[in-house]
């Protein structure tokens, strides 16, 4: 197997004879360097990997096109550099196709996925390469910026992204339309402190079936393990968890499943999001929660069914604060049992806040919407500053 083997075949002629198109083949093995604007689309025939102390930069515009089951690997460094109109696309070559999607392992926090398409992504193999279908992340803490995540599957954990002892970021990201086995169908945090803001997570599901056989799906938008976890300023709509199985069965958290992570939410969305069990109500439409302690400021939660926060009565002491939020039903949308404490603190409304066109995608604020200017630009919560816009 060579270090990189790359071939460059001229495949196409403008009519003018002016302008030359040429593609390059990456066998297996490993990579580094630059991929440039120029010599896309990059066509891998296997799998490939930046290794330890090596680099691999990736020019706007660049297309990384997978010709079968493979993934790039990364332990060393990734920066990608696309922009709005030139993203990097990564993808399998053919239609109907799927590839094994971005794996970093143990590589360099700095690394960097900006403006970028991962799509049709699959990891549908035996463990590890059964979780995080489009981008896997472990013992590693990369940035992903204005990248959409689309389109990909896992047979267990995070159809779009996994984590495990990591703190990405992920900032103006779309993460949608993805689906996971069993737990976080769009994307799965375990022993992680992720930090997402300014995202959009829509239409993300976990779909089971059990036949004879109970089945449990956790968290159709997000899964949070022991993962402390700072949400700002994202829009969590329409992400489902359907369990269809024998009695037994569960569907929990249709937005966000959160197990002994206390959560940071502020200018958050949360609509449209739901749970079912053989058609029945699950729990948790918009937040499910066991053992965690969230901290809510300038929140929408609106329309999520059959709850808008549920904590599990568990036996498990837990407490939750909510303030300048709108909730709908107000705090009865909170289900929870005698063991967790509410601080339902000032500013808190139950006003239905007039999405434009939920329908259609678009939540934001008609004109005349209650939550328009009721949020706080400064709250502290036992002596810790939540929100600060100044």
């Amino acid at each position: 197997m060579r270090r990189v083997t790359i071939s460059f075949i001229i495949w196409a002629l403008f009519i003018c004879g002016s302008a030359i198109f040429a593609e390059t083949i990456v066998e297996s093995g490993e990579v580094s360097g630059t991929w440039s604007t120029e010599n896309s689309p990059y066509l891998i025939q296997g799998e490939i990997n930046v290794p330890a102390g090596d680099s691999l930069f990736i020019e706007l515009g660049v297309d990384v096109l997978f010709q079968g089951w493979y993934a790039l690997t990364v332990s060393g460094f990734l920066e990608t550099s696309g922009r709005p109109d030139m993203p990097i696309i990564f993808a399998p070559q053919d239609s109907g196709s799927w590839w094994g999607g971005l794996r970093f392992v143990g590589a360099l926090d700095s690394s960097l996925l900006n403006y970028c398409v991962l799509e049709y992504g699959r990891a549908t193999s035996a463990e590890p390469r059964d979780r995080g279908g489009a981008l896997y992340i472990k013992d590693t803490s990369p940035s992903v910026t204005y990248t959409t995540i689309r389109e990909s599957r896992a047979v267990e954990y995070g159809g779009a992204v996994y984590s495990e002892n990591a703190s990405p970021v992920f900032e103006y990201c779309t993460i949608t339309e993805n689906q996971g086995g069993s737990e976080g169908g769009g994307l799965y945090f375990m022993n992680s402190e992720p930090a997402i803001r300014y995202s959009r997570i829509s239409d993300n599901t976990l779909a089971l079936s059990g036949g004879f056989s109970a089945v449990h799906g956790k968290g159709g938008g997000l899964f949070f393990d022991n993962s402390p976890g700072d949400l700002r300023y994202n829009l969590i709509t329409n992400n489902s968890v359907e369990a269809n199985g024998n009695v037994g069965s569960t569907a929990e958290g249709g937005g966000i499943y959160a197990e002994f992570s206390d959560l940071v939410l502020v200018g958050n969305t949360l609509s449209g999001n739901t749970t079912a069990v053989n058609v029945q109500d699950g729990d948790g439409g918009g937040l499910y929660l066991t053992g965690a302690d969230p901290l809510l400021v300038d929140n929408i939660l609106w329309d999520n069914a059959p709850q808008e926060i549920f904590f599990a009565t568990d036996g498990i002491a837990a407490s939750v604060m909510v303030a300048y939020s709108d909730i709908e039903a107000g705090q009865s949308g909170i289900v929870a049992g005698s063991e967790t404490t509410i601080h339902w603190e000032e500013g808190n409304i139950n006003i239905n806040p007039q999405f434009v066109n939920p329908a259609q995608g678009n939540f934001e604020l008609a004109s005349g919407s209650a939550c328009i200017d009721t949020g706080t630009a400064y709250f502290e919560w036992n002596s810790e500053v939540i929100v600060d816009l100044s």
